[in-house]
């Protein structure tokens, strides 16, 4: 009967201590915001009656404190976002000061840093318009991207302004030719930038049929 016992007891125990310290620890977050909860919540009218064995004020009681946990729970997690997305940032902005006192190279990392935020703004206008231009002789043509006009404006109406106009080497497209042209020396294609670039990647096996998509100046 007693090792009975003392078996028994080794197994309940540590039930019995597990349920009790579950039990103060959530009493122990919930009692700072108890009354006030309990109180919002019969403001609403949303219990007026017992349920099963329980009465009215045990379930707004037990309620509440799923209530809190609930908030609880949500406020911690966003905390622990909020806190490792300022770490991450933290660091990033630190290793991003570091490479740019680094000699010679921090100016390639610059620069690279400035193309890359420039294209991923979400109003960047750069590779928006594909052109014919005269390349690399005058008779011969090739596509192009726009990226910039002298002055700003509409590239379609800057009679007599100078365009900028990247030239891309197939097939490899991330390298190319930066050429400034005259507004009358560009034809603009009504054409969309994945459509050229397929274009110059397949070395023009996938050519649209660019003389119906010339656009009327």
């Amino acid at each position: 009967m007693k090792k009975s016992f003392i078996t028994g007891l080794a197994i309940i125990l540590p039930l019995i201590m597990t349920v009790a310290l579950l039990i103060f620890t959530v009493n122990l977050l919930t009692r700072p915001f108890i009354n006030g909860i309990e109180e919002f919540l019969s403001q609403m009218d949303i219990l007026s009656r017992g349920f099963l064995f329980l009465s009215h004020e045990q379930v707004l009681h037990y309620l509440s404190k799923m209530l809190i946990l609930l908030l609880l729970f949500s406020v911690t997690i966003l905390l622990g976002f909020l806190t490792r997305w300022v770490v991450v940032h933290s660091f990033l902005n630190i290793g991003s000061r570091i490479l740019h006192k680094i000699p010679l190279f921090n100016r390639i990392y610059k620069t690279s840093q400035d193309v890359v935020q420039t294209l991923m703004k979400p109003d960047s206008r750069a590779f928006k318009q594909v052109v014919l231009v005269p390349f690399p002789q005058p008779g011969a043509l090739t596509l192009g991207l726009l990226t910039q006009v002298e002055g700003g404006g509409d590239a379609k109406t800057a009679k007599g302004k100078r365009l900028t106009v990247f030239v891309p080497a197939t097939p490899n497209p991330t390298m190319g030719y930066l050429v400034v042209y005259r507004r009358e020396q560009i034809t603009f294609l009504d054409m969309k930038v994945d459509e050229a670039l397929k274009t110059i990647v397949s070395c023009g096996l996938i050519f649209p049929e660019i003389h119906k998509r010339v656009a009327h100046d």
